[in-house]
């Protein structure tokens, strides 16, 4: 264990007995060392070390600090598991007097170790959810009431674990109380009852708009609104909005979907009218379908490379938006100097190396390479199956360097596919094409002309070719090419694979890439 005085980071589990201090002395002496017992057992089954725990007795229950080198996942399963199995066989075993109900809160932070007593911000904030959640649906149930915070919910239960079921879980407010700053958000479950609590704020369901609401500050009323065709709700919250555009919102979804695995979310359009050809969107989703099933291995290439529509939500029969997957987190920069986290776009590698040091990104031009190269075979293959991207530009293009370079491409339902077009075509201002017709293969190859000069060049909008060619004349010629105002005279995807393979081998990197966050 840490010596005295440490501050270091745990998994904080908060067991609060029901109605603990209001019981005689005796049973409260024997419920604190039957509830000490349950938890060893259940740390025990959890494969927790005992020189990774501590506990301490509390006035409601009992505090037990985990290591953060335990994973946070057993104690999910197995250390939930173990303890709803003791409490159920408790209340078998002891008369009324002595009946065991437990809110069990688990939270991450930091922690001070100040010899028998504990002092955390993690620890108050952990105190407010378990408290505040209400205690109710524990009566005929399972005796355990598992409260999360909002962290270890996004973290742990939307990461797409075997055996963690998000459709379990229900969000819960709690509300500042005087000398308190701001409200929480705790995520309730009655472990086994097969989805969550009856009492907590329902997420909102994806649902025809003529079904019946009620204003965001009360509650949701009863509706008897159709539930969208192919998705079961309710899946989305509406407190946990990931991003917004000019086009719709994108939200977190918070509950499993039959069919679909790993975190998702729902990209929901202002209006269904933005959609000039609704029926492309269904096509997109079909065809990702049947490529899982014809091509496997294509499929998987194109699923980490893609934030692709997986599933269709309608709105008066028409599509309102699209399930997709989640970005993730390695695709986000997160740096104090840029006031929080980033998207971590190319266009952040179209800057100064001056720029870079500043903001603490460093990425030599063998990585810049390799990123060209990803890119380069994304195209590709989505060529070969009749797709166009369109818009292709820095800002619809995310990397991430913390295994190997790799590329994502959002805005994937504005692609032209089968030779038409969603949404209607747009363009980014600095990367337009020159002929008329949009969103082809053609005018791909002339925007990846554009990504491959200025990511070595390092402007937003230079088609300088000098500092590509110092790596390879072959690859400056392609860019020129790629730049011709002839369509057909532009190369195509896979002859940039071969040259920038050359360029790799005879790369010699310039400084060290620091991809750790800050």
């Amino acid at each position: 264990m840490p010596p005295a005085d440490a501050s270091l980071a745990y998994w904080i589990l908060l067991l609060h007995v029901e109605d603990l201090s209001g019981r005689a002395e005796a049973v409260q002496m024997v419920l604190r060392e039957k509830l000490r017992e349950y938890v060893r057992k259940a740390l025990g089954d959890a494969r927790v070390r005992t020189r990774d725990c501590q506990e301490r007795d509390r006035d409601t229950g009992l505090a037990v600090l985990v290591s953060s080198s335990a994973s946070p996942l057993p104690l999910l399963r197995e250390f939930v598991r173990s303890l709803c199995d003791s409490l159920g066989g408790h209340d078998d075993a002891f008369r009324e007097t002595h009946h065991l109900s437990v809110r069990l809160g688990v939270h991450h932070g930091m922690v001070a170790v100040h010899g028998p007593h504990w002092s955390s911000r993690a620890i108050n904030e952990l105190i407010r959810l378990v408290e505040g959640t209400p205690a109710e649906p524990m009566r005929g149930g399972s005796g355990l009431l598992l409260v999360l915070s909002n962290a270890v919910h996004q973290t742990v239960v939307l990461g797409g674990h075997s055996g963690i079921r998000p459709y379990e879980y229900g969000p819960v407010q709690i509300p500042a109380r005087e000398s308190e700053d701001g409200s929480l958000v705790a995520w309730a479950t009655v472990p086994h009852r097969g989805g969550p609590p009856r009492w907590a704020t329902p997420s909102r369901d994806i649902r025809d708009e003529s079904s019946p609401r009620t204003d965001p500050g009360g509650d949701l009323a009863e509706s008897e609104g159709q539930p969208v065709p192919g998705i079961s709700g309710p899946i989305i919250h509406r407190d946990f909005l990931l991003g917004a555009g000019g086009l719709g919102n994108v939200y977190a979804v918070v509950r499993e979907v039959p069919g679909l695995s790993g975190p998702l979310a729902y990209k929901e359009y202002h209006r269904p009218d933005v959609l000039s050809r609704p029926a492309v969107l269904e096509d997109m989703v079909r065809f990702f379908r049947d490529l899982a099933r014809r091509s496997p291995d294509e499929h998987a290439f194109l699923d980490s490379r893609l934030v692709w529509p997986l599933q269709i939500g309608y709105r008066g029969g028409s599509p309102a938006g699209y399930l997709m997957r989640r970005i993730p987190e390695e695709y986000t920069l997160k740096r104090p100097v840029l006031g929080g986290a980033r998207s971590q776009d190319l266009s952040f590698l179209m800057n100064s190396d001056s720029y870079s040091e500043h903001i603490g990104l460093f990425v030599d031009d063998e990585q810049r390479l390799r990123l060209l190269k990803d890119l380069a075979g994304v195209l590709g293959v989505l060529h070969g199956h009749g797709i166009a991207v369109g818009d292709l530009s820095p800002m619809s293009i995310l990397f991430r360097l913390d295994v190997w370079p790799r590329c994502l491409l959002l805005d994937c339902d504005s692609m032209r596919f089968g030779g038409h077009s969603a949404l209607p075509p747009a363009e980014t201002a600095d990367w337009e094409v020159p002929e008329r017709e949009k969103a082809t293969r053609a005018s791909d190859a002339y925007k990846f002309g554009l990504v491959a000069l200025r990511l070595f060049n390092r402007d937003q909008v230079s088609t300088d070719s000098a500092a590509l060619a110092r790596h390879s004349d072959t690859l400056e010629r392609l860019a020129v090419r790629s730049l011709s105002t002839r369509p057909r005279d532009r190369p195509a995807l896979a002859q940039w694979i071969l040259p920038i393979e050359q360029a790799l081998a005879g790369c010699k990197p310039d400084f060290t890439m620091v991809s750790e966050v800050i």
